[in-house]
C-alpha cells in the first residue's frame, strides 16, 4: 500500500473570541492551523463494498478522500 501525507491549512483570523480562547489556553495565536494527516492508501482490487472515513465536521474527511480517489469516489 501507498502512503499519502495530506498537509491542510486554514488561515486563523485575529478576533476578540479567538484571543480570549488563546488566552484561556496560554497558547500563541498562529497565522495559519495546520494539520497533517498520514494514512495507507488501500488497493480497490478486491471483493470489498464498502470503505468508511470518521471524524468531525470540518476535519478534512470529504478532501482526504477526493485525494485518495478523485472525484467520483462512488459510483451510481
Amino acid at each position: 500500500m501507498a502512503e499519502i501525507e495530506l498537509v491542510l491549512t486554514c488561515p486563523v483570523y485575529q478576533s476578540f473570541r479567538v484571543q480570549q480562547v488563546a488566552g484561556m489556553f496560554d497558547v500563541p495565536v498562529q497565522q495559519k492551523a495546520v494539520q497533517r494527516i498520514r494514512v495507507q492508501k488501500p488497493e480497490l482490487e478486491g471483493a470489498w463494498r464498502i470503505g468508511l472515513i470518521v471524524g468531525p465536521s470540518g476535519s478534512g474527511k470529504s478532501r482526504l478522500a477526493r485525494h485518495l480517489f478523485g472525484p467520483a469516489v462512488w459510483q451510481q
